[in-house]
């Protein structure tokens, strides 16, 4: 049973951008809570064997640029 109420939904519109994580979003019954757009190039970083949906294109390596552009700035010594 999911851990939403029905009026609790989310919708994200997603250009250009990578998602990274153990799944894009959550998996089973409760991901209905959650619609969404894509436009553009949508990529996704998932561990193992989970799916990714529709409209999104699938990344087989963690992706050393992304990584970088979430690391804190350097510290400026």
């Amino acid at each position: 049973m999911p851990n939403h109420r029905d009026i609790g939904r989310l919708h994200l519109d997603l250009e250009d951008c990578t998602l990274a994580g153990y799944s894009v979003f959550t998996s089973g019954p409760a991901s209905e809570a959650v619609t969404r757009t894509t436009k553009g190039k949508v990529q996704a970083y998932v561990q193992l064997k989970q799916t990714v949906p529709e409209g999104f294109q699938r990344l087989g390596l963690w992706s050393a640029e992304l990584f970088s552009q979430m690391a804190p700035p350097a510290a400026g010594f």
